[in-house]
């Protein structure tokens, strides 16, 4: 579950973020580096700004198996890997034709960000309240970007 819990983490989603803002660039593909850039960045600091509004203390019922050092609401595993992963999944899906295939993607999306929300809860860090939240909350503010950047940049679509 540690392992699990870290692929939701900000150095490995900022790593992968980076990495394929990069390809993003050097494909001449912007618009969707920026919106990349935008559902990572976004979704990190309105989970920050929540737990800091909030400061909802940690589970204290089982010892925590990994160390943390913030609030609990919402976890920030669950948001942040929600926005990431969903907003990969949507620029990834622009470059495949078969219906198939993009329902893959999200699949695996869905699957990666579940994993890493229930591996939070596991290690005892997080209430499920946190996770479920975190997972809404990631997953709305990745599909605001998309609504927004679908409206108002035409090359998007």
């Amino acid at each position: 579950m540690v392992n699990y819990t870290s692929l939701g983490g900000v150095a490995v989603l900022l790593l992968i973020t980076l990495a394929t803002i990069g390809f993003l660039l050097v494909a001449r593909r912007r618009v969707d580096a920026l919106y990349l850039a935008v559902g990572f960045a976004g979704g990190w600091l309105c989970s920050n700004a929540l737990k800091i509004w909030t400061a909802r203390p940690r589970p204290d019922v089982v010892t925590h198996l990994v160390p943390v050092g913030d609030a609990s609401f919402p976890s920030g595993h669950a948001m942040v890997s929600a926005a990431t992963y969903l907003t990969l999944a949507t620029v990834a899906v622009r470059f495949l034709r078969s219906p198939a295939q993009k329902a893959y993607v999200f699949l695996v999306a869905v699957a990666l960000i579940c994993t890493i929300g229930i591996s939070r809860i596991y290690l005892g860090v997080h209430f499920p309240t946190d996770v479920l939240f975190g997972w809404c909350a990631g997953s709305v503010w990745s599909f605001a970007c998309w609504l927004t950047f679908r409206r108002f940049l035409p090359q998007f679509v």
